[in-house]
């Protein structure tokens, strides 16, 4: 993200030139009234801390800002275009305009105030923008004519606390167990390509990029995820995340799905080959592949391109492996947090994924908190 921003200025743009998935940030050209050169959009939940950051900068080093300026502006387009080359107001009329809203739009957080208190830690300076919410409005904004003081200003919004956005995680396996979810995804050469539920009651499976880390996959939702459900004789019935099931029908190479019960065609036998699968449909005898050519999941009778791999849905909270959630599992993450189950030692008793139940990056005393909620029905 870092070089895809380069030393192009913040602006808003349509992600045309560059994007990041989900077009989370964006390079394109600028929509914002005042310039229309390219420019950098970072994500919402971060365009007011960036506007603060501005803000300090342009105030801590006033006086420098017009060297700033005059060396760096015909050499670099994001200088020219961000500073307008005077100590005051420092900032160009249309940077200024658009980071003033983006600070109105996304206002200080308890992530903001953490990270200011950090910084003071080790530097011992602080962002008073940070400190004292619409600040800015009394040096640039809507209230430059009120003297600003200390005690008794008037706070633009209650400082937010962002609601953490709950993580999915999914392992790659080789065992399948009737009536958990699953990603099917391709690997086509390290480029992992997850298939899509169908937008329409047939055709082939579009793919999507996903990115694995330790045979991990992080999602924020559940769309990608296809459960496995128990069928006669060991086989599977598969539906999407629509509740639809999976299934074929005359001579084709696609995939139809449906809320109701097929007649036929609904059947698949799955089995682990290697390090990936074969998953059959037990009428038509095809199997499921992923096509390099059109980029999407077909079912052939022959050899077409890749066999899947499967990432089973990991839940969270089942410490103990057994499939539920229970207060073995507290017992269970206590040995953790304890030290006494190591991930070298106890991989195959203890689920160290599962063990983040509040998903910190860390397993402590907090992780037995949340568990103990989701047991006495608290949280989902």
């Amino acid at each position: 993200m870092n070089s895809m921003r380069n030393n192009h200025p913040f602006g808003e743009n349509d992600g045309e030139m560059n994007h990041s998935e989900g077009y989370y940030s964006k390079l394109g050209k600028c929509t914002f009234e005042g310039y229309t050169g390219t420019c950098f959009e970072p994500n919402d939940e971060w365009k007011g801390d960036f506007a603060r950051t501005y803000f300090y900068m342009v105030t801590c080093y006033e006086t420098s800002l017009p060297t700033w300026f005059s060396d760096n502006s015909g050499s670099y387009e994001g200088c020219r275009a961000t500073f307008d080359g005077n100590t005051y107001p420092g900032l160009s009329e249309w940077q200024l305009a658009m980071l003033l809203k983006w600070s109105r739009q996304d206002p200080v957080d308890s992530i903001e105030l953490a990270r200011n208190e950090a910084v003071c830690s080790i530097q011992h300076n602080r962002n008073p923008f940070i400190d004292y919410p619409g600040l800015e409005e009394y040096v640039w904004g809507t209230k430059t004519a009120e003297a600003f003081i200390y005690d008794s200003y008037g706070i633009p919004d209650t400082i937010v606390t962002p609601q953490p956005v709950r993580k999915y995680l999914y392992r790659k396996t080789l065992i399948i167990t009737a009536g958990k979810r699953y990603l099917i995804v391709a690997d086509n050469s390290g480029q992992l390509r997850m298939a899509q539920p169908l937008a329409t009651p047939y055709g082939y499976i579009q793919a999507q990029d996903v990115t694995a880390v330790d045979d991990i996959i992080t999602l924020e939702d559940t769309v990608s995820a296809f459960t496995f459900l128990a069928a006669d004789g060991g086989n599977f019935y598969i539906k999407d995340s629509s509740d639809r099931f999976v299934y074929q029908t005359e001579n084709y190479n696609s995939f139809n799905v449906s809320a109701d019960m097929p007649e036929s065609g609904a059947e698949w036998t799955v089995q682990a080959t290697d390090n990936a699968f074969t998953i059959t449909n037990v009428e038509k005898q095809k199997y499921v592949q992923y096509s390099t050519r059109y980029k999407s999941f077909g079912c052939y009778a022959n050899q077409q391109g890749l066999l899947p791999t499967l990432y089973e849905e990991v839940l969270m909270g089942d410490v103990n492996r057994d499939g539920y959630i229970t207060i073995a599992d507290v017992t269970a993450l206590v040995n953790i947090i304890l030290g006494k189950a190591t991930l070298e030692n106890d991989a195959d008793k203890y689920d160290f994924d599962a063990a983040d139940v509040n998903q910190d990056s860390n397993v402590t005393i907090a992780d037995v908190t949340a568990l103990v909620n989701i047991i006495l029905g608290k949280t989902n």
